[in-house]
Order: C-alpha cells, then sequence, then structure tokens
C-alpha cells in the first residue's frame, strides 16, 4: 500500500508542534540547563528518540523554539499595526518607538517570552552555540 505523504507531512509537522510547545512550556518555566530532553520528551508525551530524531540535540531544541516564539510574536505585531515586513519605517523614531511599544506589550502580557529569551541568551553562550546552527 502506498504511503500517504500528505497525512505523514502533517503528523510530522504536528509532532515538531507538540515537541515545540512542550520545551517552550518547561524551558520559560525553569533554566534551560535544568531541563532535559527526556522531561520533554515526557511533556510532548512521545518517546526520547522522537525528540533526537526532530532536533538531534537540546541546542537544536531550544533555537528552533526561540525562532517560533519570535516568528509568531513578530508576524502578530506586524499584523495588528499594518506593518508589511519588506517596508521600511519612515524613520528611526517610528522604529523604536514600535519596540519600545512592544517591549512594553511582552513584559505585561507575555513574560514567558520573555523568560525564555532570558534564559536562552545564557544558554546559547554557555553552550558555545556556532553560528552556523541558527538559521535564518
Amino acid at each position: 500500500m502506498a504511503r500517504n505523504t500528505q497525512r505523514d507531512a502533517r503528523d510530522n509537522e504536528r509532532r515538531r508542534n507538540q515537541l515545540l510547545e512542550a520545551g517552550f512550556k518547561l524551558f520559560s518555566e525553569n533554566d534551560i540547563e535544568t531541563i532535559s530532553l527526556q522531561k520533554i520528551a515526557d511533556e510532548a508525551d512521545v518517546g526520547i528518540a522522537t525528540v533526537y530524531n526532530y532536533y538531534g540535540s537540546k541546542a537544536n531544541l531550544v533555537i528552533a523554539i526561540s525562532g517560533k516564539i519570535w516568528k509568531e510574536y513578530w508576524e502578530e505585531v506586524a499584523a495588528k499595526n499594518n506593518i508589511n515586513p519588506s517596508d521600511n519605517f519612515r524613520n528611526c523614531y517610528q522604529m523604536v518607538e514600535l519596540y519600545l511599544n512592544c517591549i512594553c506589550q511582552l513584559y505585561k502580557e507575555r513574560p514567558d517570552v520573555l523568560r525564555f529569551s532570558s534564559n536562552y541568551k545564557t544558554y546559547i553562550c554557555r553552550e558555545k552555540v556556532e553560528a552556523n546552527q541558527f538559521g535564518e
């Protein structure tokens, strides 16, 4: 019987998101260093081999989580502020104003993102992650 590649792709995406969400939850509640990949696998209700299959290492998972949360956040900001990512700001003031408003909003509404980001920077530095691991 032929494989259903569309279903496989949906299942892979669902599993990938399941791992990212579990990792974000645990990493934003605790220091990244204190959370094992086994804890993430348990939280996501998958085997440890699945975590390694999708991400290969804790550093890769942490980077993927950071990319996902910030991509989603900036897409939300762009939509709320009617900003096209390819547009340039008319002046530096607009850019700084938007950035400061976003930081204040994050502080009030999404402290988990700020906690994760603080832990992320520390973890990436301690692990001496190479720049080529970051992707876009």
